[in-house]
């Protein structure tokens, strides 16, 4: 007779096989980016230009002294290149960083690290040159002790780095014609954990003996930031998230603690308005998450298309775990399945995936075989949030505008779900139909903008529609 304790177990398990079934919104079943005997983590995603394309750029412990940054065209059979590495000297936290002005035009690219020996941390970098060489590394700020931050905005041209108590910001200049970065202008000066650039802002948590506070300054071009402004104000925020998609334009991310519990907030800065879109997930602890956007509603509108991230302790396991929302419909689902550690999750656009559309990667670590090796599932991410490969084929609705009636036409009997909406996200219409043509009456609804999505299998169509 099997005990409680084994029932338990074995419907656990039923459930984790059901959930692994169901809709996983665009992404798909993760896969080993890089794996070797080798320990990594903190891998970052981008765009060199044609000569390098597509790089994975990642930190990789060579022994219990010394940690190197290594290098990967993911797109070619090449095998990755380590670009800095010395005995005893931990090089760590890489990011790739694209001149937009053309300032460095001996160059596909640049790397921004840290170098880490003893207690002084210093910032970095090193240009990736068009044959695959290398430049000298170049020095940009010393801090007296470890504190692990810095950020960079690619489409701002903008960085920062947290050195001595100041917040200091700098951004690519060219100085009698030779190319690099201004002198760094003092943002803010306090105790700071964390640091985000999005576009031309950048934001920062400044903790205090008794709170913490997110905080923002915009760039105004040539040495002028705006002064600091308090966005929210917690009893503790832990990490910003949401910046590394460019769809992610006027808005943040944060976690917080309430209660002795941790949530996940997103603050809206854009259009003259500032709003909150909170997210229905708790956690014990701290979250390990990212999140991006491709649209965030004005005063609490749902975003076309979001994706949160975060890990969570199932099975004596941390899996990838993910809340998606599409139109203001909510889905919980289990990404990865792989019985073990995972951590530090967080989105990049990579390659393209047909027309106005990028593949977008969810990139994680997971302890397999005794090292921390990288995962990645990806799906493809449009400028309207879907890609047009993934819309469904041989469906149409029409009339639109509409007065007494939409018709949906099925030509090909797929079976659809369909979902209508009103624009504060409260469903209309919920009904699952494989008819060639399917009549919905909208005579008796009131005048308005209405989102209508037919789902089969894993292609959606969704349109919005307007009843006169």
């Amino acid at each position: 007779m099997k005990t409680s304790l084994q029932v338990f177990i074995i419907l656990l398990v039923m459930l984790m096989i059901t959930n692994s079934a169901k809709s996983q919104g665009y992404f798909d079943e993760p896969v080993p980016f890089v794996t070797d005997n080798y320990d990594k983590q903190n891998a970052v995603l981008g765009y060199a230009f044609p000569d390098l394309g597509y790089l994975l750029v990642y930190e990789q412990q060579t022994d219990s002294e010394s940690t190197a940054i290594v290098y990967w065209r993911y797109l070619s059979n090449d095998p990755p290149v380590t670009l800095i590495a010395e005995p005893g000297v931990h090089y760590r936290n890489p990011k790739l960083y694209t001149s937009q002005y053309g300032y460095f035009n001996d160059s596909t690219g640049i790397v921004f690290y840290e170098k880490a020996v003893g207690n002084t941390t210093e910032l970095n970098y090193i240009k990736l040159a068009p044959d695959g060489g290398q430049s000298a590394p170049y020095a940009l700020a010393t801090e007296d002790s470890i504190n692990n931050q810095f950020a960079i905005s690619n489409n701002q041209n903008l960085m920062a780095f947290h050195s001595n108590g100041n917040l200091l910001a700098f951004y690519e200049k060219q100085t009698g014609g030779v190319p690099g970065f201004s002198p760094p202008d003092t943002v803010f000066t306090g105790y700071i954990s964390d640091i985000k650039i999005q576009w031309d802002q950048l934001f920062w948590l400044a903790r205090y003996s008794d709170s913490t506070s997110l905080m923002v300054s915009k760039y105004q071009n040539y040495d002028q930031w705006t002064e600091p402004v308090v966005l929210k104000t917690e009893k503790e925020i832990s990490t910003i998230g949401g910046t590394t998609f460019l769809e992610n334009q006027g808005w943040i991310s944060y976690t917080y603690q309430s209660a002795e519990k941790w949530y996940i907030n997103n603050v809206l800065r854009g259009w003259g308005e500032e709003d909150e879109f909170q997210l229905e997930i708790e956690n014990d602890s701290t979250f390990d998450y990212d999140a991006f956007a491709t649209w965030l509603g004005v005063k609490g509108g749902y975003p076309d298309l979001y994706y949160c991230a975060y890990i969570k302790e199932i099975l004596d396991a941390r899996e990838v775990f993910m809340n998606y929302i599409l139109l203001g419909g909510n889905e919980y689902f289990q990404l990865s399945f792989l019985g073990t550690e995972c951590r530090n999750p967080r989105f990049y656009l990579g390659e393209g995936a047909g027309f106005s559309a990028s593949w977008g990667y969810l990139i994680w670590e997971a302890y397999v075989d005794g090292h921390w090796q990288i995962y990645r599932s990806r799906a493809p991410i449009g400028s309207s949030g879907i890609n047009e490969q993934q819309k469904l084929e041989g469906v149409s609705v029409s009339p639109n505008p509409a007065r007494d009636f939409v018709r949906i036409q099925n030509s090909r009997e797929l079976d659809l779900n369909i979902k209508i909406m009103d624009m504060s996200g409260r469903v209309i219409l919920q009904t699952a139909a494989k008819d060639p043509e399917i009549t919905i009456t909208t005579s008796q609804w009131p005048r308005g903008v209405y989102i209508l999505s037919a789902t089969s299998g894993r292609k959606t169509l969704t349109q919005k529609i307007v009843v006169e």
